[in-house]
């Protein structure tokens, strides 16, 4: 009777670390999932700032051209070529130039043990079903004899 109880408590040790390990671990179905949202969040910021590039070039592109650099000369004061135009940077023109923190996406916080607290939850499962088994059998046993 001893060596099946010894037999059930570590096939249930081994397959409850094992499901745990899997559901909760360090590398478990939440981690992954939770990692899996954060590619996900980070692809679609990269898209958003791979298409500002692609205006931003194609921006420059046009300003660099005949008609767009006119347009933007005209914009900051130029009138005719060759004029000199004095912009004096107030409070508002120094808050305008002043580069804002691209937004960052918030780590996200996933939910994992490690393995030394999955095994003392291991151990205590295997105990669990350990002691109901012996009970179980003891209680079959009185059946039987009395």
């Amino acid at each position: 009777m001893t060596r099946k109880n010894l037999a059930i408590f570590i096939i249930t040790f081994v397959v409850s670390l094992v499901l745990l390990y899997v559901c909760v671990g360090e590398r478990g179905i939440f981690y992954m999932r939770a990692m899996q949202k954060r590619a996900n969040e980070l692809s679609y910021r990269k898209a958003e700032l791979q298409a500002q590039v692609d205006a931003l070039e194609e921006q420059s592109r046009q300003l660099s051209q005949g008609e767009g650099l006119k347009d933007a000369a005209y914009r900051l004061g130029y009138r005719t070529e060759g004029e000199q135009v004095y912009v004096f940077k107030g409070e508002e023109h120094a808050a305008k130039s002043t580069t804002a923190e691209p937004d960052v996406p918030e780590e996200i916080t996933y939910f994992h043990l490690p393995l030394w607290a999955l095994s003392l939850m291991a151990l205590f499962i295997s105990c669990c079903i350990v002691l109901l088994y012996a009970k179980h059998t003891q209680a079959g046993d009185r059946k039987q004899n009395g």
